[in-house]
């Protein structure tokens, strides 16, 4: 995509980056400082002509590392938060599995697609 497509995403709270960038960098807008323009260690972004004129922009998105349900399941007992790449805001928590059970389908234990969340 083209400078003007990137920019329109990034006023939408969307990371963009340039295709040839290492894979952590990326430039992302604000709304306060009049629409301030940073990078990924929050530090002003100038834009160079290169950077105008290339149209090799895209959305910046970390995939996930996807586990088999196994593998979400000994990091849940290690004290890690899991879930399922497709839920959106549902995750399975230590902290709170003892105020209720949780119901896992069959769909659930052939999956490959868990998420071990970080932080």
């Amino acid at each position: 995509m083209n400078i003007i497509e990137a920019i329109e995403l990034a006023g939408k709270e969307r990371k963009i980056r340039i295709a040839a960038w290492p894979i952590d960098e990326y430039v992302k807008f604000t709304c306060g400082d009049y629409g301030r323009a940073a990078d990924e260690n929050n530090d002003d972004f100038l834009f160079r002509e290169c950077h105008l004129i290339s149209d090799n922009w895209e959305v910046f998105e970390i995939k996930p590392k996807l586990h088999t349900f196994e593998e979400a399941i000994a990091a849940f007992k290690r004290g890690k938060t899991i879930k399922r790449k497709l839920w959106t805001t549902k995750v399975i928590e230590r902290d709170f599995c003892d105020d209720y059970s949780i119901e896992f389908t069959i769909d659930d234990f052939e999956a490959n697609d868990w998420v071990i969340v970080e932080g």
